[in-house]
């Protein structure tokens, strides 16, 4: 059985398109464009680009001056610092880790690294850290986990990844809610490919279950604690699926016509997920040459797409979570809560969304709560605060065994808030995601 962490499990999988523009409100999405060279001789231009969730539109934020190529998977969003990442060279071959201000688009700093860049870049938003792979200088088959320090470039090699001699390209992804980083890896030629789930802390592999060929693009939902993906199955129908972490077994959650054919592509590392509103997207091209390119938004039981305008070579998306991460990991501090009676435990108590207005919140099992000498009810103090840390309402509940009577949201407005529970003068906190 799952454990419950104060990090709740709201109803995205149950939520659908209300209206044409829903799932792209409030969703920023930055990549990188090559404009092609002019004519013998030039370079290729590389810009920062902004793109329209609404209507495919592309704007350039700034030039890259001086940059001449990205790496594949190099690319990652600083959500404590609003800067876009990435690894590339400069037109005098040079590796540099760009850092870019994402508002303006401008330079902040471009150190040369000398090392081989670490590819498959991901941010922790909880920890703010950011982890990649690394293959070694001089020994090409050999891979290391890494930590990416994003302000000079430095890399701290953690542990190596033993058997791994190839990197499947756009297959990793993190969950920030435990700390642990997704890679695929295989052995010589592709061999035995599988997903390691690897602790970041340590570096230590957790699970390494049997990583199915054709699939890629892999996003954590950090709320549901989901791992989606993208698969092509022997048919070419192209699939948003749920891969099962511990066995790497696959579940569709949706098929995409429009990208369900020999002529359709998927762009390498285009895909991005935002997590405050459970929405995978990603760029896909129908008909490679002569189709459409469209960016596509998913969430489970509907799909939008619009055509990017103009037609880019556009790739390395990066969603802007900087909000979410900020509402959804921060610490409880408030004075009204550190006021309640009795000792703290903010990771102990579970919420389950019975709808889109009503909640019931569980008890953990490791802790003795002293029931009636019925052994099944007691009663509970319930307060909701928001994040400014104003007590909202205070209600008393029953408990049955660990199940507590339900809550009603209803009146709340969309926003993120504090449950605060208080029983046998101990305070059991947690998040609550109104949407």
């Amino acid at each position: 059985m799952k454990t419950i962490h104060r990090f709740l499990v709201c109803m995205m999988t149950m939520l659908i398109f209300m209206t044409g523009k829903l799932a792209a409100q409030g969703i920023s999405i930055y990549g990188l464009s090559n404009i092609p060279s002019s004519g013998i001789g030039t370079f290729p231009i590389v810009t920062f680009v902004k793109l329209d969730p609404t209507n495919g539109n592309v704007t350039v934020l700034d030039t890259i001056n001086g940059a001449f190529a990205t790496a594949a998977g190099s690319s990652t969003f600083d959500h404590s610092g609003n800067r876009y990442m990435y690894w590339g060279l400069d037109r005098g071959n040079a590796q540099r880790l760009y850092t870019i201000d994402a508002t303006s688009g401008a330079i902040i700093r471009n150190p040369v690294v000398t090392l081989a860049p670490p590819v498959e870049l991901e941010f922790d938003l909880k920890n703010a850290k950011t982890y990649g792979i690394q293959r070694d200088g001089s020994n090409p088959s050999v891979h290391y986990f890494v930590e990416v320090d994003l302000q000079n470039g430095n890399i701290i090699q953690i542990k190596e990844i033993p058997g791994v001699q190839t990197i499947l390209v756009s297959t990793s992804t993190f969950n920030s809610n435990n700390g642990t980083y997704y890679i695929a890896g295989a052995g010589r030629n592709g061999a035995n490919p599988r997903l390691y789930k690897i602790e970041a802390a340590t570096g230590n592999i957790l699970a390494q279950p049997p990583f199915i060929q054709g699939v890629s693009e892999l996003q954590y939902d950090v709320i549901n604690d989901k791992l989606y993906a993208l698969y092509r199955d022997t048919a070419q129908a192209l699939n948003l699926v749920e891969i099962d972490t511990t066995n790497g077994n696959l579940t569709s959650v949706m098929t995409i016509p429009s990208m369900s054919s020999t002529n359709s592509a998927i762009g390498v590392s285009s895909t991005t997920y935002d997590q405050n509103t459970g929405t995978y997207i990603f760029f896909g091209i129908n008909g490679v040459t002569s189709g459409t390119d469209s960016v596509h938004f998913i969430r489970p039981g509907s799909m939008q797409q619009f055509a990017v305008k103009p037609r880019v070579i556009f790739g390395e998306y990066e969603c802007d979570n900087t909000a979410f991460a900020e509402r959804f990991y921060s610490n409880t501090t408030s004075n009204d809560i550190g006021s309640l009676p009795g000792p703290q435990n903010p990771t102990g108590l579970g919420v389950t969304y019975l709808n889109n207005s009503e909640v019931k919140l569980r008890l953990p099992r490791n802790v003795n709560y002293d029931f009636t000498s019925k052994g099944k009810y007691k009663s509970a103090k319930v307060a909701l605060l928001d994040m400014q840390g104003k007590v909202l309402f205070q209600e008393t509940r029953l408990v049955e065994t660990l199940e507590v009577e339900s809550i009603s949201t209803k009146h709340l407005p969309v926003g993120v808030y504090t449950v605060a529970l208080t029983i046998n003068n101990q305070v059991l906190t947690a998040k609550l995601m109104k949407l």
